[in-house]
């Protein structure tokens, strides 16, 4: 996965934030969120990441991602995801126009969910999309 210097890189599923991290150093100019839905992840990813001026953690799921329209041109999504199609409209919604995601560990019923919200779907395993 390419990363540019100036890339707005959203984690989601970060965990304790170690893509997160290994991303910031990256997007040195950019901004990397990571999202979890557990307390616990957060809480330790934030602590991990304290000294790291780009990257930030917040309470978040795949299918309810907190955070405006249009903004990522990056997006990492880490699994589990329970919902495939919230999940990927919630993607689309955030990621920016020209905007790239990568889908580890994707499943089949992800690239069909991915693709029917818009995405230009490249790649397999990953899987990779690009919002037109």
């Amino acid at each position: 996965m390419r990363v540019d210097s100036d890339d707005r890189v959203l984690v989601v599923n970060c965990g304790h934030g170690e893509a997160a991290r290994r991303l910031a150093a990256l997007a040195a100019n950019g901004l990397v969120v990571g999202i979890d839905k557990t307390d616990e992840a957060v809480r330790e990813a934030r602590r991990q990441a304290a000294a790291i001026d780009n990257v930030m953690f917040a309470l978040g799921a795949p299918e309810e991602i907190p955070w405006r329209e249009n903004y990522f041109s990056l997006v990492l999504c880490n699994p589990p995801v329970e919902d495939w199609k919230r999940a990927a409209a919630e993607v689309f919604r955030v990621t920016a126009p020209g905007g790239r995601g990568c889908f580890p560990q994707a499943p089949p019923e992800a690239e069909a969910a991915l693709g029917d919200v818009g995405f230009e779907v490249r790649g397999r395993l990953p899987l990779e999309v690009r919002k037109p």
